[in-house]
């Protein structure tokens, strides 16, 4: 293809040579120039990158569990100060006496 596109060879040597019709040399012309284009596309290279979906599904997810740990810790952190300042056991007697009274 290239020689007789570049003008080594005639259209009708190119056939001799292969052993095929000056049709079917057309089509194979026009398939090798159809891949030679194809070829020298740009692409993507590497991976396709993974669906935004999924990316945000899974963000989403994460960020609502940072929100319930950041909860806890907070719940936590003030259990831990009212355990210390003494006031956490004067709070649990009150609990336990209001429920007795019942």
């Amino acid at each position: 293809m290239l020689l007789t596109m570049g003008g080594g060879w005639t259209v009708k040597q190119g056939c001799e040579r292969l052993g095929i019709s000056r049709t079917r040399f057309q089509v194979l012309r026009r398939r090798f120039l159809a891949g030679a284009g194809a070829a020298v596309e740009e692409r993507p290279q590497g991976r396709p990158p993974k669906p935004v979906e999924k990316a945000s599904e899974t963000a989403l997810h994460l960020l609502a569990e940072i929100e319930t740990l950041k909860r806890d810790l907070e719940r936590t952190r003030v259990e831990l100060d009212l355990a210390r300042s003494g006031i956490g056991e004067a709070v649990e007697r009150r609990v336990r006496a209001k429920a007795v009274r019942r």
